[in-house]
């Protein structure tokens, strides 16, 4: 026997009716008629049954007798069940695992206007559930309290609004159904529960009902509202059998249904043993680990202490990473924790243990590793004392707001206001390049490769040449940016920035202005040069190099070409890296002066005015002048040169022929030839050389 009972209904009031497990229901606490059985047409009142009408939606589901003959109304649904009330399943200690997740089964929930499929699941009650088909961000430390199926399961059993699981039809279970909140439901109005003397509905009003629930749902683990469900309950044999055939029914069960669904109470009680559920031991959420006497201070020291040391973003890394590297100054983390306990030595300051000090260095996602570029020679010159703290300021200042230029940037192109690119050349590589012990007194082949790389599509173009097919003149760099351009940018008519270090011969001179200037006057477009400030200019096409250098890591390169197989192996998600091998045809002649609109881009012109050096943004307009800035927080101003007027241009090729190596490189190469493959040997044999 089974009873349900309505939300109205006080726990010492209890229904008889018999379901398949064949419960004889009554409360234990019952102070009228305990135990009592009443048929089905005892609790039907008189003129519901004259005009065929349903009952209220106040009165809870259908019951049922302890008469077996009795029919069986069907149990209408209400706002207090949900799936788990009517899973069909075990409830045992496996709610306490993390990997659970509903069954197919699982039934919804009674509001089942509330369980849409939705992308970013929002409800009225203004719960904003995230973008359910967006993956993890990988965190600095795992926190299984952050997790969202973590999250929505200490939700659902609080009774709150939480993300459930849905499984279309061919498809994958995702956590994207939005499950109601246990409300409590209306009071019973019924005219007949009034009348009855077994319900008493009346006797429990609005604030005893809502203390009822909340002091269930809220107050309660799910631990102990399975003590507190199993100690309402009494199981005793069946006293009488109607049939001679083996049968499921254990028994009978007294219990009250609090608002349960009938399956969870059954697994419940079938677990018990003498009114105690086997469960994990109750722990008390509320209870807050108080540290020891002086731990606290500790770690604030030790936090200072970290914050204090100067950092370097990791451009050298991932190019979204948020991992900060401590400048080369440390060879370890012993050092590191040396020098802070000679500085708690110092201040008088608690001293953490190196566990601990190890453990919160990780947690502020720091590291030791150094980086792959120059030292800034103002930071190294302040370091030792040799720049005074005013200049060094003023450094960290502009420092600071060219890297908040860059975000700024970011965000626009990001709204498609403009294109936005970075470019930079790649540490110099060797041809060939092997383990092998010949090569290390050898001069071999030198190789570069220059980067272009989209902000926003994260598009990146290596140029590869070696030093037969291209020099680093301002030429060659000047013809990678215009093919860039042309191939990617131009087509789509928005605005070009560029972001770039401010190397004169690679990025700020006349030649690579004036083509420039020459691109946006004939397309229309405006193009913007902007320079980070010297020795801290990390910038997201150096995620590309990083990628390469981690594939070349064990690798083996025998021609040029190989570098090409490893920069498309570099990276496979969005898109991989795109590899040109440039040869000598390839570079433009953009130094000839007849080319030239402007003759130089100083910003001044006699003694003491800016210099080249000094300009951080300039801007090439389709009207053919050019706009400066000598600070990023400047008004625009126009170069103090009168342009030249040109009807067409056209630029010729740098170079007739290959590039010839040195005699004594080439007699080296040919040495090399014996630890390299044979179907190698005729590259080198035919290296152009003096």
């Amino acid at each position: 026997m089974i009873q349900r009972r309505c939300s109205s209904v006080p726990p010492t009031i209890t229904v008889h009716y018999r379901k398949q497990n064949g419960f004889d229901i009554y409360s234990d606490i019952c102070s009228v008629d305990r135990g009592r059985s009443v048929s089905m047409s005892a609790l039907t009142c008189d003129d519901t049954k004259e005009s065929g009408r349903k009952r209220c939606s106040s009165v809870p589901p259908s019951y049922f007798s302890n008469n077996e003959n009795t029919a069986f109304i069907e149990p209408e649904p209400f706002n207090l069940i949900d799936e788990t009330s009517s899973y069909d399943g075990d409830y045992s200690g496996d709610d306490t695992d993390v990997t659970y997740c509903p069954s197919d089964t699982d039934q919804a929930s009674s509001n089942s206007s509330s369980q849409l499929l939705l992308d970013e699941p929002s409800t009225s009650s203004g719960i904003y559930h995230g973008n359910t088909n967006e993956g993890r961000k990988r965190q600095i430390k795992g926190d299984s309290n952050n997790w969202r199926k973590i999250k929505n399961k200490k939700l659902r059993m609080l009774g709150q609004e939480y993300l459930g699981y849905s499984k279309p039809k061919n498809g994958k279970l995702k956590q994207d159904r939005v499950r109601t909140a246990r409300q409590l439901g209306d009071r019973c109005y019924s005219q007949f529960c009034r009348k009855s003397k077994v319900r008493n509905c009346e006797k429990f009003d609005h604030e005893r009902r809502y203390e009822i629930h909340n002091s269930f749902w809220k107050n309660m683990n799910w631990d102990q509202r399975k003590v507190y469900v199993t100690g309402l309950v009494t199981r005793k044999e069946t006293t009488r059998k109607t049939s001679g055939q083996a049968s499921r029914r254990e028994g009978l069960q007294n219990h009250i249904f609090e608002c349960l669904g009938s399956y969870t109470v059954q697994s419940w009680v079938k677990k018990s043993r003498n009114r105690v559920i086997p469960c994990q031991e109750v722990q008390n959420l509320a209870r807050v680990k108080t540290p020891r006497s002086g731990t606290l201070r500790k770690i604030l020291t030790a936090h200072s202490f970290l914050d204090n040391i100067p950092k370097l973003p990791s451009h050298y890394a991932r190019k979204d990473s948020s991992k900060l590297y401590l400048e080369p100054i440390y060879r370890s983390l012993n050092d590191l924790y040396r020098q802070y306990k000679e500085h708690c030595t110092q201040n008088e300051e608690p001293v953490l243990s190196r566990f601990t000090f190890q453990k919160l260095f990780h947690d502020k996602n720091l590291s030791l590793y150094t980086l792959k570029k120059d030292m800034c020679d103002i930071c190294s010159g302040h370091a030792v004392g040799n720049i005074n703290t005013a200049d060094y300021e003023q450094h960290i200042r502009r420092k600071n707001r060219a890297r908040q230029e860059k975000e700024t940037d970011k965000k626009k192109a990001t709204s498609g206001e403009f294109i936005l690119l970075s470019m930079d050349l790649e540490s110099v590589k060797v041809c060939p390049y092997l383990t092998a012990s010949a090569l290390y007194f050898k001069t071999k082949l030198t190789c570069h490769n220059f980067t272009i790389y989209d902000l926003v599509t994260h598009q990146a173009s290596c140029y590869w040449f070696d030093e037969t097919c291209a020099d680093l003149t301002a030429s060659t760099f000047t013809s990678f940016v215009c093919d860039y351009l042309e191939r990617y940018c131009l087509p789509k008519r928005l605005p070009i920035v560029i972001y770039s270090d401010g190397c004169t011969y690679q990025n700020r001179n006349n030649i690579m202005a004036n083509a420039l200037l020459n691109m946006s006057i004939e397309h229309e477009v405006s193009i913007t040069q902007k320079y980070l400030e010297p020795g801290h200019t990390q910038m997201e096409c150096d995620s590309t190099h990083a990628a390469i250098e981690r594939k070349l890591k064990n690798r083996e390169i025998h021609l040029p070409s190989d570098y090409i197989t490893v920069t498309k192996e570099a990276r496979i998600n969005p898109a991989p890296y795109e590899a040109i091998m440039i040869y000598y045809d390839f570079v433009k002649d953009y130094s000839n002066k007849s080319t030239w609109r402007y003759s130089s881009i100083r910003p001044g012109r006699k003694a003491g005015d800016p210099l080249v050096v000094d300009l951080r943004v300039i801007q090439y307009r389709p009207e053919g002048t050019i706009f400066f800035k000598i600070n990023f927080d400047d008004d625009w101003s126009e170069l103090p040169v009168r342009p030249r007027k040109l009807n067409s241009i056209q630029y010729t090729p740098l170079h007739a022929a290959p590039i010839p190596i040195a005699s004594s490189k080439f007699n080296h190469l040919q040495q090399l030839k014996e630890v390299l493959p044979r179907d190698c040997h005729l590259f080198y044999d035919t290296l152009p050389h003096e």
